[in-house]
């Protein structure tokens, strides 16, 4: 991509906010400055760089909705908090 913009890319954003330590640590070894996660982050911007929170925002998600996440107090809550959805084969 960085070739065919012509630009470095400084910013990752982890595929569903899915990560774990070994994942955080390739972002971080590719020389990424910013990652972005979703509910496994912390809710403050300065406490780690590779770990910012984010807010899903959906097709179905109405004005309301929208309006309440983007408010500054919204907490993303996942279904499925134990997902095993991101594994790294050994």
């Amino acid at each position: 991509m960085e070739e065919k913009l012509g630009e470095a890319i400084s910013f990752f954003a982890y595929p569903y906010g899915n990560y774990n330590d070994e994942v955080k640590d390739l972002v971080k070894n590719a020389g990424y400055k910013l990652a972005f996660a979703t509910d496994k982050a912390p809710l403050g911007l300065h406490e780690d760089l590779l770990k910012i929170r984010r807010i899903g925002i959906y097709p179905n998600t109405n004005v309301a909705g929208f309006a309440r996440k983007v408010k500054g107090n919204y907490i993303f809550k996942r279904e499925k908090k134990d997902s095993n959805f991101l594994s790294i084969p050994s």
